[in-house]
This record gives C-alpha cells, sequence and structure tokens, in this order.
C-alpha cells in the first residue's frame, strides 16, 4: 500500500508539473483584476510553492503537504477553496448515493442470483440472465433518461412523481434555513441526515425524493453484476463434492444451499462488491451529472470542464487513495468468509 501511494504521489505530481507553472497558479489568481495583484500573487505564490526550486526539492515538499492533508486549492463555479474542504463538503453525498444503492442492490442481487443458481437453466434463470444482460449492457445515463422519462416527466404519465435534474433537494425551501449556507447543509452535509437532525421534516422528504432515481440508475446495473456472479459462484459450488456429500446424508436441499453452498459462494461477491461500493465511493459521475446531484463527481466535472487542475489531481488521488484502502479491507474480509485464508496469502 506504502509504495502504491507513493508511485501514485509522483505519477500525479509529474502530470500536475507537465502542465507547467501557469496552471499551478491559476486557483491562485482567479481573485486577482489588475496585472499588478497578478504579479504579486505570482511572485508570492511561487515561492510558497516552491515553484522556482528544481523538481526533486518541490516533490519533497509536495508529499510534506500531502502527509499534512494539504491538497493545494480549487476554483470552480459551484465551489471555490481548499480541495480538502471542496471533498469534505461533496464527498458525503456521493457517499450516501453509493451506500443506498449497494444496500438496495445487494440483497435483490443475490436472492435473483440464488433462484437462478438453485434453478439452473428452468424459466426462472433464462428469464434473470436476460434482464441481467440488458441491466449489464444498458449504459448508466440510458437507464437514468428512462426513470426521467416515466417518473419525472408529464411524457408517459400525467403528473412527474418525482424531480429530476434538481439537485439534492429543493432549494427553495433553504430559505431562511440558518443550517444552511450556499446550499450546503450542516454538520454532515448530507441533507437527508441534516433535515433529520434539525427536525426539517419538509426537506427531509424533498431530499429523499431527489435521492430515489439517482439511487434507482444505479441500482439498476448494480442488481445484474451482483445476479450474475451469485449465479455462476453457486452453480460452480452446487457442483462440488461436498455438496453431494452432504445430499448423500439426508440434509434438506434447503440446508444444504443456505448453509453450505451460500457461505462458500460469497466469496468471489465480496470482491465485486467491494470493487462496486469503491467504484461509485470514487464518484458516480455520469449520474451525478446527469441529475446534479451535489457530489464528488459532479464537482470533478466542473473541475474538468473548466481546467481547475487543483480539483482534478486532487480528486484522482482521492480515487487512488480508496481504491487502495478498499482492496485491502476486501483482503480482510476474505479471511472472515472463508477461514482457510490467511492474511499475507
Amino acid at each position: 500500500m506504502i509504495f502504491t501511494l507513493f508511485g501514485l504521489s509522483a505519477i500525479l505530481f509529474v502530470l500536475t508539473h507537465a502542465a507547467g507553472n501557469s496552471i499551478i497558479l491559476a486557483p491562485y489568481l482567479a481573485g486577482a483584476k489588475t496585472p499588478a495583484q497578478k504579479a504579486t500573487i505570482t511572485a508570492h505564490m511561487t515561492q510558497v510553492l516552491h515553484l522556482n526550486q528544481p523538481e526533486y526539492i518541490q516533490f519533497i515538499y509536495y508529499l510534506s503537504n500531502l502527509l499534512h492533508g494539504n491538497l493545494g486549492y480549487t476554483q470552480t463555479t459551484i465551489y471555490s477553496g481548499t480541495v480538502i474542504s471542496a471533498i469534505e463538503i461533496f464527498f458525503p453525498n456521493t457517499i450516501m448515493l453509493a451506500v443506498a444503492s449497494v444496500v438496495i442492490s445487494v440483497p435483490i442481487g443475490l436472492y435473483l442470483g440464488k433462484l437462478s443458481g438453485v434453478r439452473k437453466d428452468g424459466t426462472i434463470d433464462q428469464t434473470s440472465r436476460v434482464l441481467t444482460f440488458i441491466g449489464i449492457a444498458m449504459p448508466a445515463f440510458m437507464a437514468a433518461e428512462i426513470l426521467i422519462l416515466l417518473f419525472g416527466t408529464t411524457i408517459i404519465l400525467p403528473k412527474a412523481i418525482l424531480p429530476s435534474y434538481t439537485g439534492t433537494f429543493n432549494a427553495t425551501l433553504a430559505s431562511g434555513v440558518p443550517w444552511i449556507q450556499n446550499g450546503v447543509t450542516n454538520p454532515t452535509h448530507i441533507p437527508l441526515i441534516d433535515a433529520l437532525i434539525h427536525g426539517n421534516m419538509p426537506i427531509f422528504w424533498s431530499a429523499l425524493r431527489h435521492l430515489v432515481m439517482p439511487v434507482a440508475t444505479l441500482v439498476v446495473g448494480l442488481v445484474a453484476v451482483v445476479q450474475r456472479f451469485m449465479r455462476t459462484s453457486l452453480v460452480e459450488v452446487l457442483n462440488l463434492d461436498y455438496i453431494k456429500t452432504a445430499r448423500s446424508k439426508g440434509i434438506s436441499e434447503s440446508g444444504v444451499i443456505n448453509t453450505h453452498a451460500m457461505r462458500n459462494s460469497l466469496l468471489p461477491i465480496v470482491t465485486v462488491v467491494g470493487i462496486m461500493l469503491i467504484s461509485l465511493l470514487g464518484g458516480v459521475v455520469i449520474v451525478e451529472t446527469i441529475f446534479n446531484y451535489l457530489g464528488l463527481g459532479y464537482w470533478l466535472v466542473t473541475a474538468a470542464l473548466e481546467f481547475d487542475i487543483g480539483g482534478i489531481i486532487g480528486g484522482a488521488l482521492m480515487f487512488g487513495i480508496m481504491l487502495i484502502l478498499g482492496n485491502f479491507i476486501i483482503d480482510i474480509l476474505y479471511t472472515v468468509i472463508d477461514p482457510r485464508i490467511k492474511l499475507g496469502d
């Protein structure tokens, strides 16, 4: 993990500095109005960021800043400030979206995968496999637009049931609310939870309704992936010798499946679910952008479109850290599910 993080940091440092000092200094110059102000800020930040020193010296200071949680500054139309503060504001909404999607998808996918695996090649299995292929093949933006047409417009239904393209909650409800500043709720920055903490039910129900379609969009693909892996794993396990032995001992079919087969079938599912959650936490970019959902992905898309190098590099570093830590946690979970696996194997 240490070597991987070091390598990631080195790559990001090279990419950042390959763009030139003008790009690095751009976020700090955003507030300057005159050439004299720009010159003063440029000279000051060149000293602060050590841009006038050799690259290896800059890299040492760069690593030191990372260890102290200093990821630089971001300057976008939706947020200006330190990258760390931007992550603190936008990441909680992404966590809410990702966790809600996985919590809903996993039980449904496991159940459908179990039905398909137990009734291999039957009507349920064939139908489930067709739906799974559709779910996997359908891009997130297509699923989102279908849901918006169905529930967010009056094209099909006489009345729109759910809000679309409108953020994390109805902004008109924020007027005069002291715990909301510039559209950001406090203290968790998750409108759904903050509304509960402050007892504001109108904002709570609004936030819940705004969460439904983004979550449903993600659930379509996630259920399909979990179902497919669960079915494949269960079919393989049910053909192993120890399952045949358990059946020969007179154990009921439900006992064989639930007690013996399911536990060993879950091992590859842990990897799949873990990677899915890590990927979602890394920023469900398409879904957040379509629904204007103020999460990490939406902020990073804005940073990329506005060529904000601080936001882009800071976000990439966060993604890398989450991926590395997530895979480490998955390795630990292996030992919980299957005691035969030892850490270090």
